[in-house]
């Protein structure tokens, strides 16, 4: 037997093999693979032997040279030639195009020795096809011993001097192995030895019906599949064979080796897939030459004749109703689809690579498919599990994935997560991952991750506590360790150069950071430290006669303090400094709490207050925010310099709106907005200011939530972590 045509050389690669490997899955890498070609074409031997290998990683197949022309999987078994230490011939020789002989090298492949095995050679001699066959567009094969999981694609035409045929499937034998094949389309030719290879297309039985639409009513298809046949006539089935379909008719089996399934959403027909020959599937509708299949969210188009009308009973896997479970995969590879009631794995169709599809239930290394309303299942890791906008955690798959800042507007590297390491993500943000970086967000890209659902990470940082008043800057590549297995684990970098914002100080030679959600520590020496501090002037409003609103025996101005007493203890725990206008039930005038921080240049001055609808049992409720904004009746008296200065208004608004945002998200709150007002402190403070209405006293429910001490927790954090945000970008 002789392989033709330009790949059939890799399947030298399973000889031998009795020993199925798991389907590799790599994500996208971020980094260009590395040039191995050589121009030298001969190779002289140091010391040739003869030994058969076992691959402890994927390597790649080159060519004399020196070109990747296909892939070994880990855990393979083949004979190979030691040429020197760094290149390997694998053994036998092979026809490449207009190439006889050709040689196929492995270069620095990490490998064990192994002893030689042998197959069975004589297994499947009445099943002999003694014919060529044609695969256009490359095959996937598949241990047929061990296991139907595929193991290789070939993604080139390939050409086969003779074949098996096994329960409608096709088989091809390599050095007394046998492996199934999976066309990748359904561009197959069979011809016999003594004639020359002919495609014909089947047509319709009338030039002007040879299309239909699948699009809208009035758009028709403007190309028919070519779809092969294995009948009488050079191949070409006459169209006196092709069975009528009508209307009511609910099923059809496959009557060709391999058909094509089509999508055709986009108004153009695009290969999907394909069915397998012998399989019943069942139908949605009939359009005209086509039937209409379920083919993951949406319909696919098979031809009609390539199929026979069907019945129901000759399916046991059909779906009854088991629904998708809103998540879905990529497929890395062409994937086999196997039905499993009759508890083996059965191939009854494909998905190619690269399509999208949902999944009803992950089931170990399987995963769960509705495949043209049967029931399948699907090889795990030859799939890319999609991302929800749900999913809080992944896993990094690459052994080094960038991370991105992108405060700038362009992608600036700033460090790098591990391989095999799990973090937390702040949000789904397109083809990226925004995660937590100290007091600033960074990107990671999709595709060099997996989902994780629910995992335990011993350092995740559950507080709200990102960073507190420590600045440094790296001054070399800086690991990031996790401490709490009892050793320093690396779980990412920093790089040079690059600032981070610690929260605290640990020992003298550590410093504790967030770091992708996570706490870790980096080393004190290798840096170089700065000490910030921001400091916030806090205003709990009224005071000591002045007791504010009041409301079923509970005061305004002891709801402002308990609430402002809160928010200091958050902030003075995140490395903070925190002035208040009044510590207790201290009376204090307007202008002297404005004039306190204008003293002490804080830089930021919020107000807190409780709100009044002037009459009990009112029912207006709600939350709402205030920034200065001028108005000709209130001159300003001691901030005539700053009162309306434009950056100080329009930080002023941004600090509002954002406090406002997490006092709504945090508790439910209904929201009333925030409005410009000419109040005295937030009008004579020089640096930004709000002044915060936390509800109304006045509304029963309201009042009752705001006396509470867990209630209170709430709007403190609310309040805290919205000055937080704001101060990450002033």
């Amino acid at each position: 037997m002789r392989f033709r045509f330009s790949v059939f050389l890799i399947f030298l690669f399973f000889l031998g093999i009795l020993t199925l490997s798991d389907e590799n899955v790599s994500a996208s890498t971020l980094s260009d693979q590395k040039d191995i070609r050589s121009t030298s074409t001969e190779f002289q031997s140091e010391n040739m032997a003869n030994l058969s290998i076992q691959l402890n990683q994927d390597a790649v197949v080159l060519n004399s040279n020196m070109d990747g022309i296909g892939t070994i999987y880990k855990n393979q078994i083949i004979p190979v030639t030691k040429i020197n230490d760094e290149l390997y011939e694998i053994q036998g020789r092979f026809d490449i195009g207009t190439q006889y002989d050709e040689k196929l090298y492995l270069k620095d492949p990490v490998f064990t020795e192994a002893p030689s095995v042998t197959g069975r050679n004589d297994v499947l001699k009445e099943n002999l096809i003694d014919d060529s066959i044609t695969f256009n567009e490359g095959v996937t094969l598949s241990s047929f011993f061990q296991s139907t999981t595929p193991v290789l694609s070939i993604d080139s035409c390939i050409t086969f001097s003779s074949y098996y045929k096994v329960q409608n499937q096709i088989v091809i034998q390599w050095n007394n192995s046998f492996y199934y094949v999976n066309p990748i389309n359904h561009e197959l030719v069979e011809d016999t030895q003594d004639s020359t290879k002919q495609e014909k297309e089947i047509t319709s039985e009338t030039e002007e019906d040879n299309s239909l639409s699948l699009y809208s009513p009035q758009e028709s298809l403007n190309t028919v599949p070519s779809v092969r046949s294995t009948g009488t006539q050079n191949g070409v089935k006459k169209l006196m064979d092709i069975q009528n379909f009508n209307a009511s008719d609910n099923y059809f089996e496959v009557t060709e080796v391999f058909v094509t399934v089509y999508d055709n959403s986009d108004g153009t027909l695009r290969p999907v897939g394909y069915l397998n020959k012998g399989q019943v599937y069942p139908r949605i509708g009939d359009f005209g030459d086509w039937h209409q299949i379920k083919f993951g969210k949406k319909y696919g188009y098979v031809w009609k004749a390539a199929t026979k009308v069907a019945n129901a009973y000759q399916i046991k896997n059909e779906n009854k109703g088991v629904n998708n479970s809103g998540r879905s995969f990529t497929a890395n590879k062409n994937l086999t689809v196997y039905d499993n009631t009759g508890g083996s794995l059965v191939p009854f169709g494909t998905i190619f690579k690269g399509e999208k599809y949902p999944i009803i239930a992950n089931l170990g290394d399987w995963i769960q498919i509705d495949f043209s309303g049967r029931i399948g299942y699907i090889y795990g890791p030859a799939v890319t599990v999609d991302f929800s906008t749900n999913d809080k955690y992944f896993k990094v798959l690459e052994d080094i994935v960038t991370i991105y800042d992108n405060s700038s507007g362009s992608l600036v590297p700033v460090g790098y997560l591990t391989k095999g390491q799990v973090y937390p993500r702040v949000s789904d943000f397109g083809d990226w991952h925004k995660i937590q970086l100290s007091n600033k967000y960074g990107y990671i890209w999709k595709d060099a991750t997996a989902v994780v659902s629910n995992p335990y990470i011993a350092n995740e940082n559950r507080s709200s506590v990102k960073f507190g008043n420590i600045l440094f800057k790296a001054l070399q590549n800086l690991s990031v360790y996790d401490t709490s297995s009892g050793s320093l684990i690396s779980f990412g970098e920093i790089n040079m150069n690059q600032t981070y914002r610690a929260i605290s100080e640990y020992g003298s030679d550590w410093l504790k950071i967030d770091f992708s959600g996570r706490i870790g520590y980096v080393y004190k020496p290798a840096t170089e430290v700065t000490y910030i501090s921001k400091t916030i002037f806090l205003d709990p409003g009224h005071g000591g006669h002045d007791s504010g609103a009041a409301d079923g025996g509970y005061l305004e101005k002891n709801i402002n303090l308990s609430v402002a007493k809160k928010v200091k203890s958050i902030l003075t725990g995140r490395g903070y400094t925190v002035i208040m206008s009044r510590e207790d039930d201290t009376y204090l005038d307007l202008y002297e709490r404005a004039g306190k921080a204008n003293q002490l240049n804080a830089d930021i001055f919020v107000s807190i207050h409780t709100n009044s609808a002037g009459k009990s049992s009112s029912p207006v409720n709600g939350i709402e925010s205030y920034y200065y904004e001028y108005d000709p009746e209130y001159p300003s008296k001691i901030n005539v310099d700053m009162h309306n200065n434009p950056e100080r208004v329009s930080r002023s608004i941004t600090l509002t709106k954002i406090i406002q945002e997490k006092l709504i998200s945090y508790t439910g709150a209904t929201n009333r907005g925030v409005d410009g007002a000419s109040f005295a402190v937030i009008r004579e403070s020089k640096m930004p200011a709000t002044l915060i209405e936390l509800g109304f006293i006045t509304n029963n429910n309201e009042r009752q939530k705001l006396v509470s001490n867990s209630y209170q927790d709430t709007l403190a954090r609310a309040i805290a972590d919205g000055i937080v945000e704001y101060l990450k970008h002033y």
